[in-house]
Parts: structure tokens; sequence; C-alpha cells
């Protein structure tokens, strides 16, 4: 994977956690209480990671990208849990 892509997939990784973050943040409780915690973690991982613009060689080499997205999900998730407890 080239230097500049490798760059882009980043900042573009970091955006996206940026914003599954402020979507977690901005759930209430009804939504984060009722909601099986492993269909919503997997639902917002695809929905963020169907925003990525990924193709080809960086699909591949984006792997523990993908996987680092999926972990800041469920960490956060669990955490905004936790503040209705």
């Amino acid at each position: 994977m080239s230097n500049q892509l490798g760059v882009s997939l980043r900042n573009g990784m970091q955006s996206t956690k940026c914003a599954a973050i402020q979507e977690i943040q901005g759930m209430g409780a009804d939504s984060l209480l009722t909601e099986n915690e492993d269909e919503m973690c997997e639902r917002l991982v695809t929905k963020y990671q169907d925003q990525l613009p990924l193709e080809g060689e960086a699909r591949h080499a984006s792997q523990s990208e993908l996987q680092s997205l999926a972990n800041t999900i469920r960490r956060n998730v669990l955490r905004r849990k936790a503040d209705f407890f």
C-alpha cells in the first residue's frame, strides 16, 4: 500500500471513528438498553465501515483498521450503557 493511501486511510478511519463515537454518545437509554448489544455493535460497524471508500488493495490492507473500528464501537457502546446504571 502506498504511503499516501495509508495516510488517507488513517485519516478517513479517524473521521469514521469520531462519527461513530458521536452517534453512540447521542443515543438515549431506550435504544441502548433495549437493542441487543451485539446486534447494535454489528449494525454500527457495518454502517461505518460501508462509509469508508475502500477498494482492492486498501480493503485487504486495512483489516487491522477495520478491527480497530469494531473495537472502538464496542468499547464506546459499553461505556455509554454504563452511564445508565
